[in-house]
């Protein structure tokens, strides 16, 4: 269950993450409870029984040229739902309009993650080769060295022949070592040109299949998306499905008060004044002592009591309780997930590690706006993403791990598999309100020191 969706059963959040929140998260987060609490009134007011037919409030005149309100009603009705209609196919096609830009930039970022691992592997292997040439290379002068060495030392005792004989041997010894030196040279170069074509054939192959990718990362956005509708509508369902339970529940001890009270009264006027003021006072009593009917505090407690016994309990309290917690989730969790990593196994210049606002906001002073950095979060199960917003501001964004997938609290409400995808992403996206890319990561390009602590 991620920090959003916790927050919204509860209807309630600690006031120290509230604190960490900036304003655009909290309109957010304000915006979803309003939003949840349209959706219960709603679930609420859709299990209330029908109205019963009531007289009409007015009587005009026959001969009184006036709309009948059965038919205003009816006409305010349809226009209403016109109009509702209108906006939520308005609203239907913005979305497909996003979730298509969205899925194209998603596609861009895997085939260029694809491409950074192949010139990554590419890279690898001719370093290797060229390591391979260089360690032959100082071989090959070494025995020529040793051999030089030797030869003079043999001079002494040589004759003119033995002399000349050792020279021409000499000559082919280096000829033979020139000549093993110039097919190292040429491997490499025929192993060079054939890793530039093969990353060629994959760039171009890569643009065949972007649309190809689109079109797949765009079906699956909108299966999760259906998923998540029907999951909610189940959700509703059995929400409704109890609280109906409870209103019946509720009604029927209420009618049975309602029985007990008139059958007291009616006993009552049946006793002598004496008896019937003793016994209608043990009745009251008796009524005063029964259970009130469940208002809406009470409603919400029993459903979240529901949820909690049919084994809906996270395993992970909803927020560390301090920082060795969270070097320990980070241990077990995140770094066999490899999360900050680059292809080529160093860390990236933004990732840090649990530094404090102060520090973050040290490191990005005087940098242009988009600049940023993700350190680790003692707050929450996650992160949070720093940056310098228009107008030279400091934001400070938390960022969800919950489930596996990473998300930014407050801008799109899209989840990615790693922060590396989160932070592509909002590098063709907007983060804040104000409109604000990601552009400039700020960090030690060798690794940050502060991650020292997490991974000791």
């Amino acid at each position: 269950m991620s920090m959003l969706q916790k927050i919204l059963e509860d209807m309630w959040i600690d006031p120290e993450l509230l604190a960490e929140l900036s304003k655009d998260q909290k309109e957010v987060l304000f915006h979803k409870i309003r939003e949840e609490q349209v959706r219960r009134w709603q679930s609420w007011f859709r299990a209330l029984p029908p109205p019963t037919t009531a007289a009409p409030r007015l009587q005009w005149a026959p001969h009184a040229s006036m709309w009948e309100e059965k038919e205003i009603d009816e006409a305010a009705m349809l226009e209403a739902e016109k109009r509702l209609q209108q906006a939520e196919e308005q609203r239907l096609r913005k979305q497909l309009e996003e979730d298509e830009r969205e899925a194209r930039i998603l596609a861009e970022i895997q085939v260029q993650e694809e491409m950074e691992r192949r010139r990554a592997e590419a890279q690898a292997k001719a370093e290797e080769y060229a390591k391979q040439e260089e360690d032959e290379r100082k071989r090959l002068e070494e025995e020529a060295a040793k051999e030089a060495q030797l030869q003079k030392e043999r001079e002494e005792y040589m004759s003119l022949k033995e002399a000349r004989l050792a020279a021409e041997k000499e000559a082919k010894a280096r000829a033979a070592r020139e000549a093993r030196l110039k097919k190292l040279a040429e491997q490499r170069k025929k192993e060079q040109e054939k890793l530039e074509k093969e990353a060629e054939e994959a760039e171009r192959r890569a643009a065949r299949d972007m649309e190809k990718k689109q079109q797949e990362i765009y079906e699956t956005m909108q299966s999760v998306r259906a998923q998540a509708r029907k999951t909610q509508e189940e959700q509703e369902k059995k929400m409704d499905k109890i609280y109906i339970e409870q209103e019946k529940q509720a009604k029927k001890a209420e009618e049975e008060q309602r029985k007990a009270a008139q059958k007291a009264r009616d006993q009552a006027k049946k006793e002598k004044a004496s008896t019937v003021e003793r016994k209608v006072a043990e009745k009251l009593e008796k009524v005063a002592a029964q259970p009130p009917l469940p208002d809406r505090k009470s409603k919400r407690t029993s459903l979240s009591l529901d949820v909690a016994k049919s084994g809906m309990v996270e395993a992970r309290p909803s927020r560390p309780a301090n920082e060795q917690e969270v070097v320990e989730w980070f241990r077990s969790v995140e770094v066999p997930k490899r999360v900050g990593l680059q292809a080529n196994g160093r860390y990236h210049s933004w990732f840090h590690g649990a530094i404090s606002r102060g520090d973050a906001e040290q490191l990005l002073a005087g940098q242009p706006v988009g600049a940023f950095l993700i350190r680790v979060s003692t707050r929450i199960w996650g992160y949070t993403l720093s940056f310098v917003d228009a107008g030279d501001k400091f934001k400070h964004f938390l960022v969800d791990a919950a489930d596996g997938m990473y998300s930014v609290f407050g801008a799109q409400a899209r989840e990615h598999k790693d922060l590396n995808t989160l932070v592509r992403f909002h590098q063709a996206i907007a983060v804040s309100k104000s409109g604000t890319k990601l552009t400039k990561p700020i960090g030690d390009i060798n690794g940050n020191r502060s991650l020292a602590q997490l991974l000791a």
